[in-house]
């Protein structure tokens, strides 16, 4: 997301140190009440760790930081929501399902990396469960299942498509050839 947003190579690497630094506290789960001092005191930390120009850039982007949007980060990271998509690997499940499944990923989503998820689903379905997936990954298509142009954040809301035809007839198209159709069935 932050190379899309047009931040330098820097800046990206800077920004992904610092996420790596968060989700190593989070996996460690702290209390909840707990959550906000400890990546703070990890954050502190890890500054200490940087030389000067990178420790000065970083400080500025945490010093921009606003109470709603640290409250909202916090509140977040104790949601059940969050801990569960934090924690859970779907792929123990997938592995199990004896059913066909449809997967879709667009191009454009930033948020869970095209290639390296759709390699995870292949990679979960090799051999004789190939036949059960579908993996489709659309050409122009985010991780709103809309069609955009960048798949920044920041589009989300400017598109006025829902979500994009091409997704509604790829997983009609599948439905028809997956799900028996009960006049078949009479």
């Amino acid at each position: 997301l932050t190379r899309a947003s047009g931040a330098p190579p820097e800046h990206v690497r800077l920004d992904s140190m610092m996420l790596s630094e968060i989700f190593d506290v989070l996996t460690e789960r702290p209390s909840d009440d707990r959550i906000a001092v400890t990546v703070d005191s990890a954050l502190s930390a890890w500054l200490l760790t940087l030389p000067d120009d990178e420790r000065n850039h970083v400080s500025s982007q945490l010093s921009a930081r606003t109470a709603a949007a640290d409250s909202q980060s916090v509140a977040l990271w104790r949601s059940r929501w969050f801990k569960g998509l934090f924690h859970y690997d779907p792929g123990n499940d997938l592995q199990q399902m004896t059913v066909p499944v449809f997967a879709l990923i667009g191009e454009l989503d930033l948020q869970v990396p095209v290639a390296q998820s759709a390699e995870r689903f292949r990679a979960l379905y090799r051999g004789s469960r190939e036949r059960l997936l579908t993996l489709h990954t659309p050409r122009g298509i985010n991780h709103m299942l809309q069609p955009a142009a960048t798949g920044r954040m920041d589009e989300y809301m400017a598109i006025e498509v829902t979500i994009a035809p091409v997704v509604l007839q790829l997983m009609e198209e599948w439905l028809g050839r997956t799900v028996p159709s009960r006049r078949a069935s009479h």
